[in-house]
């Protein structure tokens, strides 16, 4: 399994076919800024799991966790954009790309 934060936009990830991948990022909903998948790496990766995590206090900073299952041999990328839902036009307050290469080998840690 490969873990990737917001510490990682913008970079590239190998993946074996098979192998989970885990990006985990901050999100506040009662700020009306959402996550939202734009390209999710299909064909080569499948997204397995959209999950919110609420902070300990009410209207805290949460975490946002997607999972995706490496599908088939190639390259692709994973963006995600910080929006709010209700002006799908206005431009994403950040944006998180993940370059990723699935390959037929067992990546080394």
């Amino acid at each position: 399994m490969r873990e990737v934060t917001d510490q990682d936009a913008g970079q590239s990830v190998r993946l074996s076919r098979g192998e989970l991948l885990v990006i985990t990022l901050r999100e506040n909903p009662t700020t009306g800024y959402r996550w939202k998948v734009e390209a999710n790496g299909e064909p080569f990766c499948r997204l397995t799991r959209d999950n919110f995590e609420p902070g300990l206090a009410l209207g805290a900073e949460g975490t946002h966790a997607w999972r995706f299952r490496a599908a088939r041999l190639g390259a692709t990328r994973i963006r995600l954009t910080l929006q709010r839902p209700w002006k799908p036009a206005a431009r994403p307050a950040r944006s998180f790309v993940l370059r990723v290469r699935v390959s037929p080998t067992p990546t080394l840690p």
